[in-house]
């Protein structure tokens, strides 16, 4: 594995941390703003790959199994819940 794909697999476990220690009870909808606005053009730059991995980090927090994250049960409940 070269460092350009370890770079990127360590990327989401760290982002889906910070996403859920950073209590921005807004961010979620900030991000379906950027990605609904866009442009094509910019999806293909360094831009587009952050907004593809913080998709990629509330698609992850979305599908945690809190029986065992527990303590991110609350947090998880209050801010990203429908």
């Amino acid at each position: 594995m070269n460092e350009i794909d370890r770079g990127a697999e360590e990327l989401v476990p760290l982002m889906i941390y910070i996403v859920l220690q950073s209590r921005l009870s807004h961010l979620y909808s900030e991000f379906k703003y950027m990605e609904e606005f866009i442009y094509e053009s910019e999806m293909l730059r360094e831009r587009g790959y952050y907004l593809v991995t913080l998709q990629t980090v509330f698609s992850a927090i979305k599908q945690l199994d809190f029986d065992h994250v527990s303590i991110l049960y609350h947090f998880y409940q209050l801010h990203y819940s429908n």
